[in-house]
C-alpha cells in the first residue's frame, strides 16, 4: 500500500498560509500554547517535504522544527550545506514524490508552501488535507495552492471547531 501525502497546514480565511512578506504572527495570535492535535499528527508520520522558502521560514523558529523524521527539500539552486537533517532535491518534486509514496515508510507531510502545494494538488498526489482556518482575512500573502490548479472533488471527513474561532476541516481526495 502506497504512503498516504498529506497536507497539514493553517491558513486564513481568505486561504492565506503567511502573509505577503512570509509574517505568520498572525497564526499564534493567542494560541502560542495550543496543541490543535500536532503532537498526534507528527507522530503519524515518517517523512516530511517542502519548498525551500518554506524551509527557510521554519529555519526562523530557532531549532530544526522536524527532528527524528526524514526530512526532503525541493531547491534548484542550494546544497546539503545547512547542517540539518535535511536532503535538499532538484528533482522534479511530482516525480520525486510519486517515487517516494512507494517507498516503505508512514506518511508523509506536505508542510508547504503554496508552489509546491500546487504542483501536487494538480498532480492529484495530496491524499489528505488537514487545514486549520484561522479566522483572520490577510488581503494579501503566500495563497496555500499557487499556479493553476484543475478542479478536484475533495470529501469532508471531519471538522472541529476551537475556541476562539479556529476551525479544523479534513478533506480525503475522492478517487474516481
Amino acid at each position: 500500500m502506497a504512503r498516504k501525502l498529506i497536507l497539514y497546514t493553517a491558513c486564513s480565511l481568505d486561504c492565506f498560509i503567511a502573509g505577503q512578506n512570509n509574517e505568520l504572527d498572525w497564526l499564534m495570535d493567542g494560541n502560542e500554547n495550543a496543541d490543535f492535535g500536532y503532537k498526534e499528527f507528527y507522530s503519524s508520520i515518517s517523512t516530511t517535504i517542502s519548498g525551500y522558502k518554506t524551509y527557510s521560514v521554519t529555519l526562523g523558529f530557532g531549532q530544526f522544527p522536524y527532528p527524528g523524521k526524514e526530512n526532503f527539500i525541493f531547491s534548484r539552486n542550494h546544497e546539503n550545506n545547512e547542517g540539518h537533517p535535511a536532503i535538499f532535491i532538484k528533482e522534479d518534486p511530482v516525480e520525486f514524490v510519486k517515487k517516494l509514496k512507494l517507498l516503505e515508510g508512514g506518511d508523509i507531510w506536505l508542510v508547504g508552501g503554496g508552489q509546491i502545494n500546487g504542483l501536487l494538488i494538480d498532480a492529484d498526489l495530496i491524499d489528505e488535507m488537514i487545514l486549520f482556518y484561522v479566522p483572520v482575512v490577510l488581503g494579501q500573502g503566500i495563497p496555500l495552492f499557487q499556479g493553476n490548479q484543475q478542479t478536484r472533488k475533495l470529501e469532508l471527513t471531519d471538522s472541529f471547531i476551537y475556541d476562539g474561532g479556529m476551525v479544523k476541516l479534513v478533506y480525503k481526495k475522492i478517487n474516481y
